[in-house]
């Protein structure tokens, strides 16, 4: 029979058993196959001591320096912040303007106000606003004519006359803005629709036989204007509270407003106007 530190081969007969005191001579070979486990897994747990002091992910974050670690952690800080910072309002404003006249050559300025609500997003220091004006707009030099010749039993030139007193538009705001501190600066875009006007109607004849002359109010006449508008604008507003703006926008109308086949003269080009308005956020809500 052969035997092996780590393992027993060949076949074991009855009579080829060793005696007592045979079997008690091979126990120091366990004990040295016992010896021989002991030194291998000292040298795994050297290797793994080793594997803990070089390459542990633990032991890797500890040697970092403090300052690395500082600025990861302000890093996740402000991009927490940053994330955190997106809230959105409804908000409610009240406003007064001026622009040019729609015709030209006049000089003269037109007046209006009016009141609107819209939503603002605010995400960092960019804010989103969105929403619908109606503007009431008083004209002082907005006169149209249209002539007409009847005939009948000879014929008569009829002359009617259109004084816009007053303007009722629907006009939407879109702006994207940049606070810093309590300053916010401004681009956007106003598309406007006209709803109605308040006008003076006056007609003439030049027959001497059939003189008239009447003169009456009508709303919702709109002859002889345009209905949709679109003003590009800058604005600038100041924070005087975190739910409260006051603010001033310039605008230019690209599209003339006026038909010119009711007017001696020009519709004008690139009327420039002008908003101050008074805004109420209802409240800051984060997302």
């Amino acid at each position: 029979t052969k035997y092996d530190d780590t393992k027993l081969t060949g076949t074991i007969n009855e009579k080829d058993v060793p005696p007592t005191n045979d079997i008690e001579n091979s126990i120091p070979v366990i004990e040295n196959t016992k010896y021989k486990l002991d030194d291998e897994s000292s040298d795994v747990n050297a290797m793994a001591s080793m594997h803990e002091t070089e390459g542990s992910p633990i032991n890797s974050l500890k040697a970092l320096p403090y300052s690395t670690l500082d600025y990861n952690v302000n890093e996740l800080l402000s991009l927490q912040q940053a994330i955190a910072s997106t809230s959105h309002a409804f908000y409610l404003q009240s406003l007064v303007g001026a622009s040019q006249s729609l015709l030209q050559p006049s000089t003269a300025m037109s007046g209006s106000f009016g009141i609107g609500a819209g939503y603002a997003l605010r995400k960092g220091d960019l804010v989103f606003n969105g929403g619908v004006n109606l503007i009431i707009s008083n004209q002082s030099d907005l006169y149209l004519t249209r002539t007409a010749k009847v005939y009948g039993f000879g014929s008569s030139f009829y002359t009617y006359n259109f004084n816009y007193r007053q303007l009722f538009e629907l006009e939407g705001n879109f702006e994207l803005g940049y606070q810093l501190n309590r300053s916010e600066f401004k681009v956007g875009i106003r598309p406007s629709y006209l709803l109605s006007a308040k006008v003076n109607i006056s007609s003439d004849s030049d027959n001497a036989q059939d003189i008239m002359s009447e003169e009456k109010q009508v709303y919702s006449f709109t002859d002889g204007l345009k209905r949709f508008g679109l003003r590009p604008t800058i604005g600038y507003a100041f924070h005087l509270k975190p739910d409260l703006e006051l603010g001033l926008n310039m605008g230019v109308q690209l599209m003339t407003k006026v038909d010119p086949n009711y007017i001696q003269g020009d519709p004008r080009k690139f009327a420039l106007d002008g908003q101050l308005y008074l805004r109420k956020n209802l409240s800051w809500n984060k997302r």
